[in-house]
């Protein structure tokens, strides 16, 4: 007992729980002193750092409905300004150390930049190697004269000198150098490094062709050192060329950069405005949703917008692309030189250079730009969040909600066509819904919190926290080190490798946790809120990234509702239930589960007085800090007396759909048969559909080991529920045979020493048997499946081959959710060029929905994607439906939580929206929406329905369980 002494269970006294952990308050308020402190006449690099006193007052006064609010009003509105201020200091301080290492190359914004420009600098180093093969002379911009280039022949003409990755080296080496130092960085030391790093390119390149050609003429056999005497005979074979090429190449492609680097006027003015607007606080460029309005304000593209192309300019100014908008035609004349060339006098030399320097307003708005181009990451909310909204202020439309003083973007992940389309639409019912769900006050479960830094401040490793420590690495065998023994050696070298890529996760998960217990410490004695926006389905995501409850088991174990309801009579019943469902035992009737509890009830009340005394008992749970937390709620319940039904509960316990792709599927196409394997048909026991998958993939291999299959023999006694569950539940979501196979093969891998390998230990043998038996079992796994859900598949394949006549009119797939939410699926064929440098190959890939689009992606993510949408369009409704009832409510996609004493009523609810939502002709109406876009395509009917009455669904008690 003494190991445990400081984590016993306090959920008997709060206020015991309060007194054994420091008061994070403290902590909060201490960064608002620190703000406050710093706030005054602070400057950093030009932004503002304060904020308005009248500002604050105002907002206070409009978002406060009483005095008592006023002071969490205030503490929010520091909380998002001081997140705001830390975000853009360390995005500074990233540029400049980049910057000053030679590295500015790397900055995301800069590489958008050398994109527009690679397509004009290679064409014109094409040009110009043209006319030195010709024997013509170069031409020099800076004088506008001839200068003879008979000296860059054969380096600059010869096959390996690529245009392409002769103008990526030298925009990498050229910008880095120009970002390096303010005052400029000498002309002669550029030139000089971009002719080194062409000729080492050249080498390289010219070496591994020949080293090629050489193979293929011996028959796939290398080439000996003594055969290498000719290649030393060629100048080019050198990583190094005489000092006046190099130069003198450099001194050709900085001209061709100064001449082709240039920007349109009105980007660095909307640069300064972006920068303006966001050191107001009003704004933060990459999360506001601006749409311009007005017929001189047309939206192209967010990563790559095409200008330039209708207007009489200089060849190297047509059809580049900035991430910006697009101006009016009469903005777009006016252009600035990206980089100066300035001559000054250096003291120390006691001579006059030259230097090359990026100018200084571009300098200023690529730091400032790149330093607000990335998203504050932002708390929970110690308020309610702002209701989502649509606004429209000098010419913008944009929507705004979530936090006091910063516009995040409604949409994540969506492309310009459906910000545009959202721009027009009704979106009421979506915000109503959204905001329903932000308005869930939550708080931490002090209890869990305790025992999950125990054990994270004792080493980890236990209850799915990652260990604090690494493995240790395997020593070389004896047998490799003496013998020299290639296949020992190769062995080890795998094992060396799966060790380091563990410890690399481990690291990764570490770095997770303690984000996660930061932001725990922070909050653990006020109660938040959680700001929601959604993705381009329609699927709904809390905004704070590093402590949600969609996040893992020890988030949601931590998270109470902050309201408190009563159990109610039948509220005890769905604590068992829900204690059982995480223990894994849910397969069973609520009865047997209630059952199963209250069997292990003398268990239940140990663990919640010593947890870390009785770890056998929660530590077996499928998710053993949500089981924690509720053998905590149960013990106190327990222990009430005998009001049970009064005692009040924030404990939130789940219902979660029955592999709910399917069942939607099952809804779409009346399919009474699939319907009854997911439980949209009353039964006395859950039906399962893994098990119902598993026993055909069963019967299949049974005749196939009758028949002496190899494969079906090795498998015999290793395929249950686990090694098929993952392969069904994302069968619905368009898994592919690759995708079941990898699935399948994982699962094989857990039981690796259990297959048959006729005497063989070698674990090259076990991960190639592994490989035929995963091939083999996806097939049947998959074909299992279709046999079951047979309407499902034609739904699929229905909504597949709309989407190939689709994308064949060069258009993206596009529909209308029952909430109102227009979807446009965002895959395009990116624009990418790929270059090989003397390092590695370099890809530059160009974005935007001006890009061709992605016919095959769009072809297999529609139907997952469409089902998707109808199942974020339900938990909404659901959500819109509580809220009106006064029921707390939260989800998880298909997992809807309230207090289990409104457990019943929201079982009504949820069944009772998602018959109203598929009495609707979904599939009728989608159809009519592609014919009415598409009339000259002949799309095919839509497939016949079954005979399911959908009705049945609100007397099915497995519907959601």
């Amino acid at each position: 007992m003494g190991k445990t002494t400081g984590i016993k269970n306090q959920s008997t006294n709060d206020n015991l729980a309060q007194d054994s952990l420091c008061d994070s308050s403290s902590t909060i308020w201490d960064i608002e002193k620190e703000w406050r402190r710093e706030a005054k006449d602070t400057k950093f690099r030009g932004v503002t750092l304060e904020f308005d006193d009248d500002e604050l007052e105002q907002a206070i006064k409009n978002a406060a409905n009483s005095i008592g609010e006023e002071n969490l009003y205030q503490r929010q509105i520091i909380l998002e300004k001081t997140t705001a201020k830390e975000t853009l200091i360390s995005n500074f301080e990233m540029i400049e150390n980049m910057m000053s290492a030679g590295t500015g190359a790397k900055l995301k914004h800069v590489v958008k930049v050398m994109r527009t420009w690679m397509p004009k600098l290679t064409s014109a180093i094409k040009r110009e190697q043209n006319k030195i093969r010709r024997g013509e002379p170069t031409i020099d911009l800076s004088h506008d004269i001839e200068s003879d280039s008979s000296d860059l022949n054969p380096y600059l003409t010869n096959p390996w000198a690529r245009a392409e990755e002769i103008a990526y080296l030298s925009l990498s080496v050229f910008i880095s150098a120009a970002l390096k130092d303010r005052g400029g960085v000498s002309v002669a030391s550029v030139c000089n490094q971009i002719g080194k790093n062409i000729a080492e390119s050249v080498c390289k390149t010219r070496k591994k062709d020949l080293a090629k050609k050489r193979r293929r003429e011996r028959g796939g056999r290398g080439i000996s050192g003594k055969n290498n005497f000719e290649y030393d005979a060629d100048p080019l074979a050198r990583p190094f060329w005489p000092p006046n090429v190099s130069v003198r190449a450099g001194i050709l492609l900085v001209q061709l950069i100064i001449h082709h680097a240039i920007a349109p006027q009105w980007w660095l003015e909307e640069g300064k405005r972006k920068w303006e607007a966001s050191e107001s606080g009003d704004q933060w460029q990459s999360t506001l949703s601006l749409i311009k309005g007005g017929d001189d304000h047309v939206l192209e593209g967010r990563d790559s917008l095409n200008i330039c192309s209708d207007i009489e300019q200089p060849s190297s100014m047509q059809s580049f692309s900035f991430p910006m908008w697009s101006p009016t035609p009469s903005a777009k004349a006016q252009v600035v030189r990206v980089f100066e060339h300035t001559i000054r006098y250096d003291k120390e030399k006691k001579k006059y250079i030259g230097t090359i320097r990026v100018s200084p307003g571009v300098r200023s708005m690529i730091e400032k730009v790149h330093a607000i181009g990335y998203a504050p990451k932002h708390l929970p909310m110690l308020v309610k969040p702002r209701p989502w909204t649509k606004e429209h202020s000098e010419g913008y439309d944009f929507y705004s909600g979530g936090f006091l003083t910063f516009n995040f973007t409604l949409l994540r992940g969506g492309g310009d066509m459906q910000s545009n389309a959202m721009r027009r639409a009704d979106l009421s019912l979506l915000f109503e819904g959204l905001n329903a769900m932000g308005e869930t006050p939550w708080r931490l479960n002090k209890s869990v919190y305790n025992v999950v830094k125990y054990i994270w401040d004792n080493g980890g490793g236990q209850a799915g926290l990652p260990p604090r420590e690494d493995l240790v690495l395997p020593e070389i065998p004896d047998e490799a080190r003496q013998k020299n023994d290639p296949e020992v050696l190769e062995l080890w070298k795998k094992r060396v490798a799966k060790v380091e890529q563990n410890n690399a996760n481990r690291h990764s998960l570490r770095c997770d946790l303690e984000l996660k217990l930061t932001v725990m410490n922070h909050f653990l004695n006020d109660s938040f809120y959680f700001p929601y926006n959604i993705d381009f389905r329609g699927r709904t995501y809390p905004i704070p990234p590093h402590f949600n409850h969609l996040g893992a088991d020890v988030n949601r174990g931590v998270l109470l509702f902050d309201k408190a309801v009563p159990l109610g009579p039948r509220g005890m019943r769905w604590l068992k239930i829900h204690l059982a469902n995480l223990c894994g035992n849910d397969k069973v009737s609520f009865d047997e589960r209630e059952e199963w509890t209250d069997s292990k009830l003398e268990k239940v009340l140990r663990v919640a007085d010593d947890p870390m005394e009785h770890t056998d008992f929660w530590f077996e749970a499928d998710d053993p800090f949500q089981a924690l937390a509720t053998c905590f709620e149960i013990s106190k319940a327990h222990r009430s007396g005998s009001d049970l039904d009064n005692y009040k509960c924030r404990l939130p316990t789940h219902q979660d759909g029955s592999c709910n792709g399917l069942q939607h599927y099952a809804a779409l196409g009346r399919d009474e048969h699939g319907g009854a394997s997911v439980n949209l048909v009353p039964s006395i026991r859950p039906q399962d559909v893994y098990t119902e998958v598993l026993k055909l993939v069963l019967a299949k291999l049974d005749q196939d080991e009758k028949d002496g299959h190899e494969l079906a023999l090795m498998l015999k006694g290793l395929v249950n529920r686990k090694v098929v569950k993952q392969t069904v539940m994302t069968s619905v979501y368009g898994v592919t045979f690759i995708g079941a196979r990898d699935q399948i093969r994982a699962r094989l891998r857990e039981k690796m020493d259990m297959i048959n390998l006729d005497g063989k230990d070698e674990e090259l043998d076990v991960d190639k048997q592994i490989d035929e038996c995963s091939h083999y079992l996806a097939g049947l796994t998959l074909n299992s499946i279709t046999d079951l859900f047979n309407c499902a598949k034609n739904i699929m394949v229905w909504l597949s081959e709309c989407s190939s006549l689709i994308t064949s009119q060069k258009l993206p797939v596009c529909w209308i959710t029952p909430l109102g939410l227009p979807v446009v699926q965002p895959y395009r064929r990116d624009c990418s060029y790929q270059i090989e440098t003397t390092l590695q190959k370099v890809t530059l890939i160009d974005k935007g929905d001006q890009l061709p689009v992605h016919n095959q992606r769009h072809r297999s993510a529609f139907p997952p994607n469409f089902v998707h949408s109808l199942d974020s369009t339900h938990m909404l409704l659901t959500a819109m439906r509580c809220k009106k009832e006064g029921i707390t409510y939260a989800s998880v996609h298909d997992s809807y939580w309230t207090h289990p004493g409104k457990m019943d009523r929201m079982n009504e609810i949820l069944r009772e929206e998602f018959i109203n939502l598929y009495e609707r002709p979904i599939l009728d109406d989608l159809s009519d929406s592609f014919k009415t876009r598409f009339p000259a395509v002949n799309f095919p009917p839509v497939p016949e329905r079954g005979t399911l009455d959908l009705s049945v669904v609100q007397h099915s008690p497995y519907f959601f369980a």
